[in-house]
């Protein structure tokens, strides 16, 4: 697949293009840089946007020791970095680039809100620095590893996991999945979708759930459960019966995290 850039000229954080950011942003009136009556010192900006202007890489950034706030969304930038001289920085922007990894951030110890939405990140990790951080953005990304949630356990998150099963025998099986989850997270959905069939989950008491569980396979009919592992209340157990082979089976389920 052709990415964005292979159709658009890349640009560099050029020197003239760092002034005329910063120009820009004091010609708007923007109380949080150098006000207009003063010969413009990199090292005194505060503020800085680079949004919108197919940047590749994250560089020169080093002369902005004061930096709290930056934003460079909607560019092409693959991989975060050239942050290590921005201890001050609070804000940070890099939602719909094409970044594949969280890397980087060590050194932003004072970051309250970071946003990565839109992107290529498939594993939330190297964040364990950033503990004042209170606002994390990560949606629509390629995350699909429920282990991840580890790194967003002090948020207040809404989370969905998706998982597919098929059938390679030659009968129907009952595939038995079994996951851990935080302890203080609540799953409130769970829903199994198979050739164009929508089925989505009641809530039961727990002898009455695995009746109809057993019933319904006793009697050819495909079927699903979802229930706490009795030995561990930290794991989940989901039970897919009957299911035919050849098919393929999608279940997704969504947990609230605080």
């Amino acid at each position: 697949m052709a990415r964005l850039y292979d159709a658009i000229e890349p640009e560099v954080i050029s020197m003239s293009m760092l002034q005329h950011a910063v120009e820009s942003l004091r010609a708007d009136g923007e109380n949080l840089v150098v006000p207009k009556d003063e010969k413009l010192n990199y090292g005194e900006v505060s503020v800085l946007r680079l949004d919108f202007r197919n940047i590749l890489r994250m560089e020169n950034l080093w002369l902005f020791t004061n930096l709290t706030k930056l934003q460079m969304d909607n560019n092409i930038i693959e991989r975060i970095e050239g942050l290590d001289t921005l201890h001050k920085l609070t804000w940070l922007d890099l939602s719909f680039n094409n970044i594949t990894r969280i890397e980087g951030l060590d050194s932003l110890t004072e970051l309250t809100d970071l946003s990565l939405y839109n992107n290529r990140i498939t594993a939330i990790e190297n964040m364990d620095s950033l503990k004042k951080l209170n606002v994390f953005s990560i949606g629509n990304n390629q995350i699909d590893d429920e282990n991840s949630v580890i790194y967003i356990r002090s948020f207040a998150a809404d989370v969905t996991i998706r998982q597919i099963f098929r059938n390679d025998e030659d009968k129907p099986i009952e595939a038995v999945y079994c996951f851990p989850i935080e302890e203080q997270a609540a799953i409130y959905s769970f829903i199994a979708r198979i050739d164009d069939r929508e089925i989505v989950a009641q809530l039961k008491e727990k002898k009455e759930a695995q009746q109809e569980y057993t019933d319904a396979l006793q009697q050819g009919h495909g079927a699903y459960l979802l229930e706490k592992d009795e030995k561990s209340q930290d794991n989940f157990i989901i039970n897919i019966g009957a299911l035919l082979p050849g098919k393929e089976c999608i279940f997704q389920y969504h947990m609230f995290l605080n």
